[in-house]
């Protein structure tokens, strides 16, 4: 008997496209129009400088996970194959274990 098939898979912006949630859910609280073209690392420097600083960034994302409004982001191109794997499927990241605790 063959061992169920696992499978790793990074999503960090891989898969889903939670930038543009995140930056959606910045501009309804903040009142600001800001894109995903604004977005240019990791922590959203620049924009940590608007709306309060690193700590202010992770409670925004921390506020999307708690409450599941990533569930459903938009997924970009490369998920279309991800949706046709077989097996289990394990989401890997490099992400500070504050950033991914719920």
């Amino acid at each position: 008997m063959l061992d169920k098939l696992k499978i790793g898979v990074d999503i960090d912006g891989v898969l889903s496209d939670s930038n543009k949630v995140f930056i959606s859910h910045i501009n309804n609280k903040y009142g600001l129009s800001l894109s995903t073209d604004d977005v240019r690392d990791y922590w959203f420097t620049d924009l940590s400088n608007i709306i309060g600083g690193r700590e202010q960034i992770i409670e925004e994302w921390m506020f999307l996970h708690k409450n599941n409004l990533l569930l459903n982001c938009p997924t970009t191109s490369k998920a279309i194959l991800f949706n046709m794997l077989p097996g289990e499927v394990n989401l890997v990241t490099h992400r500070d274990p504050i950033t991914i605790e719920c």
